[in-house]
């Protein structure tokens, strides 16, 4: 389907098979790409997902869909598709305010074969890059569940959404319907993608709205500015699931990461981790106006429930820490490495018997770290891919490099190997294992808009440099 055709969101397959690469330009009518995300599945296969940018590639803010591929080949070649779609605008907004946004999304694939997509879902305009999200999660209380808050006037949108008039129901039959606070039926209802129903002689009818710059007739959403019922103006949680290798995909709206005190809670791009003995790792971070700092959300249940780490404390010359990426150790304890300012390779390790983080700490390598970047542990060594930057402070996001570490008998880290990835622009990267001398870095070029696959082949166990 055309990407003009489509008139209410969802998920929605991309026509053909690309060569080489997940999402060349003008893949799925987007002409820019960025932040990239990327597993191994259990079966072989490669699994990758992208930010599809309509706006300026560098822009974390207008029209954002979260677009997929997969490569049954090593990825030689790929099929390719919109797991999450908003048609609010077609193609880039005038104003960057006038879209939903999808940002940063997080691929992972659990042990009973279903793939998982966790990506950071903004009603129109809200963005960190544009309007600080509300506090808290816009849900309220009802009956001992928690229920998608709702409004019919925009304007009131932020608001206390424990106070909203109304709240979506139980999904039953593909349609969940709006009540209002004393459980009432209102006529209204919205499908699995929050898209707004009215019922009309028995039936539930569309509910439709005009597509921003264009005025075509689209179905209004919850999500969108203009429709007849709004969310709350915060950042929400959206879990992608697909039991068919992204044939179709199933929507859900997390809830108990975020606190109530909390504003801008952001899931880290790239991949999450599933750990030896089946639990499921998400990197998350908070902005607030103290800075930023990482933990790790888990999960037991495939994403249903959730329980957090405490907040990455502050080092000595490690003040914050952001995006990250978690591995897991021979131990069995997890090694966070996460972006920074210091122009380091920075990581902290969180022991999962005591529930505490250790010591964050600094390697004497210097990178661009002012970015998000790649962490991997494969064939008991870790594979870390950054922009080493230009010049002594490794200005710019730069001259990517893959730099791989052994791991003594304390998980200490010894580099032996630092390998080119590109003397190119090298910004938001992601890694993953082809076979076992071989792994595959996805990584993004920022400005230009490009999202590049690439193979690199791994040395033998040597010694350090």
């Amino acid at each position: 389907m055309r990407i003009e055709e489509i008139r209410k969101a969802g998920y929605y397959p991309i026509e053909g098979k690309t060569v080489g690469q997940p999402f060349p330009t003008g893949r799925g009518g987007s002409v820019s790409f960025r932040i990239p995300g990327l597993i191994r599945l259990h079966n072989g296969n490669l699994f990758a997902t992208s930010d599809a940018r309509w706006t300026r590639p560098y822009d974390d803010c207008g029209g954002i869909d979260t677009v997929f591929a997969l490569s049954e080949d090593r990825g030689e070649s790929w099929r390719a598709g919109y797991a999450a779609y908003f048609p609010d605008s077609l193609g880039s907004p005038r104003d960057l305010r006038d879209a939903t946004i999808l940002i940063d999304s997080t691929p992972v694939e659990t042990p009973d074969g279903v793939l998982h997509i966790f990506v950071n879902l903004g009603p129109t305009g809200v963005t960190t890059a544009l309007r600080r999200p509300g506090r808290g999660e816009g849900f309220m209380t009802v009956g001992g569940k928690k229920r998608l808050a709702l409004t019919d006037d925009d304007g009131k949108a932020d608001g206390d959404p424990a106070e909203y008039p109304y709240f979506v129901g139980e999904l039953s039959q593909g349609f969940a319907p709006i009540l209002t606070r004393t459980e009432e039926e209102t006529g209204f209802a919205v499908d699995p993608f929050f898209n707004l129903y009215r019922k009309d002689g028995g039936a539930w009818r569309e509910l439709l709205g005009k597509q921003i710059d264009t005025g075509r007739e689209i179905v209004q959403n919850v999500f969108y500015r203009d429709s007849s019922f709004h969310v709350y103006h915060t950042m929400y949680l959206l879990h992608l699931s697909s039991l068919d290798w992204g044939e179709s995909w199933s929507w859900t709206l997390v809830d108990g990461i975020k606190m109530p005190d909390e504003t801008a809670v952001i899931a880290s791009p790239g991949n999450g981790l599933v750990t030896s003995d089946g639990v499921m790792v998400l990197p998350f971070y908070r902005a607030e106006n103290g800075g930023c700092h990482s933990f790790l959300a888990f999960s037991s249940d495939g994403g249903k429930s959730f329980r957090r780490s405490p907040v990455l404390p502050p080092a000595d010359g490690i003040p914050e820490s952001s995006e990250g990426k978690p591995v897991e150790l021979p131990n069995g304890d997890l090694r966070l490495f996460f972006r920074t300012g210091v122009q380091r390779i920075c990581w902290a390790d969180y022991h999962r018997a005591s529930g505490a983080w250790g010591e964050a700490k600094a390697l004497p390598v210097r990178v661009h770290s002012d970015c998000n970047f790649a962490a991997l542990c494969q064939d008991g060594r870790i594979l870390i891919a950054y922009a080493r930057g230009i010049g002594d402070d490794a200005r710019y996001r730069m001259r990517g490099r893959l730099y791989v570490f052994a791991l003594d008998e304390k998980n200490d880290m010894i580099l032996t190997d630092v390998l080119p990835i590109t003397d190119g622009a090298f910004s938001y990267a992601v890694l993953a294992p082809v076979s076992e001398n071989e792994a595959a870095c996805l990584y993004d070029t920022c400005g230009d808009g490009l999202v590049i696959f690439q193979k690199i082949g791994l040395p033998g166990r040597g010694s350090a440099v």
